[in-house]
């Protein structure tokens, strides 16, 4: 998921160059895995969000998506941010 969130970082700066600013659409196939896990994610990073709050908010606008129910998907959400927020400091 770090690799997800540095291209996103990258990506940004180089339209920051032209003032302009980023905006995600993130998806997969039906919309209730991977796509909301990387969504709550890139949330979580970006706004300085628990993991859970981000969930929270992910499942409020996409109900039928079930990431986080999954212990395997909200395990590596988790450690993914904990590994983010150490290398920032």
């Amino acid at each position: 998921m770090l690799h997800v969130l540095e291209w996103v970082r990258d990506e940004e700066a180089k339209l920051a160059e032209d003032d302009r600013s980023i905006c995600l659409y993130v998806h997969c196939q039906m919309g209730i895995n991977r796509g909301p896990l990387i969504a709550a994610f890139l949330l979580a990073a970006r706004q300085g969000l628990s993991g859970d709050e981000a969930w929270k908010r992910i499942k409020a606008s996409r109900p039928a998506a079930h990431s986080f129910e999954k212990a395997v998907y909200r395990e590596a959400c988790l450690r993914a941010l904990e590994a983010y927020r150490q290398r920032a400091c």
